[in-house]
């Protein structure tokens, strides 16, 4: 007898063992659902921003293309449109660090940089930001060329020197940067 009561004991037990994992795989189902859901209403919301976006870049491209088609006023029919005042000049602008702790990549840069001055000429402004491309600069160039410099701390960020590179660099109508690009510890581009 009792060995059948035990028996009965592993039974009743294996039953509550069983309604116990139905009913977490019914809770964990209905939350995957719900989480599913989610993902689901989350995807057509920025399908539905996308679309809209599209729909407003295609408009203003096409307002631009028919303001391009018109002739104007005095009879021609402008080249661009811009939504800004520039000078209409170029500049070229390096930005490297403001310490030498930053391996090979300020001069690897540098090296292009100097390319598209000596290619430019006067014909493009220069400017340089950083320590290091001041120093850089200065070794190759010396004072012959006209630069405009600005200081940049790494360390900390300082939205007056950023206001002030930004301001400088909004008059012109193209403005190339060389910069370095961290791709991993190892490697820098």
């Amino acid at each position: 007898m009792s060995k059948v009561r035990t028996y009965q004991q592993l039974l009743d037990f294996n039953q509550n063992i069983h309604l116990a994992v139905t009913s977490l795989q019914e809770v964990s189902t209905m939350r995957m659902q719900k989480a599913r859901s989610a993902v689901l209403e989350t995807r057509d919301y920025q399908d539905a921003i996308h679309s809209i976006f599209s729909s407003i870049n295609q408009a203003h491209k096409d307002e631009i293309e028919d303001l391009l088609s018109q002739k104007s006023w005095w009879g021609s029919k402008p080249k661009k449109i811009t939504t800004r005042n520039t000078n209409g000049k170029k500049i070229n602008v390096f930005s490297a660090p403001d310490s030498r702790f930053s391996g090979s990549i300020a001069n690897t840069v540098f090296r292009d940089f100097k390319q598209a001055v000596d290619r430019d000429g006067s014909k493009a402004d220069v400017a340089v930001i950083g320590q290091v491309g001041i120093e850089l600069f200065k070794n190759t160039f010396g004072d012959t060329f006209p630069a405009t410099f600005f200081e940049w701390h790494e360390s900390a960020f300082d939205s007056a020197a950023l206001a002030k590179v930004s301001d400088f660099l909004l008059q012109y109508q193209e403005v190339d940067i060389y910069h370095g690009v961290f791709s991993s510890l190892v490697q820098q581009n």
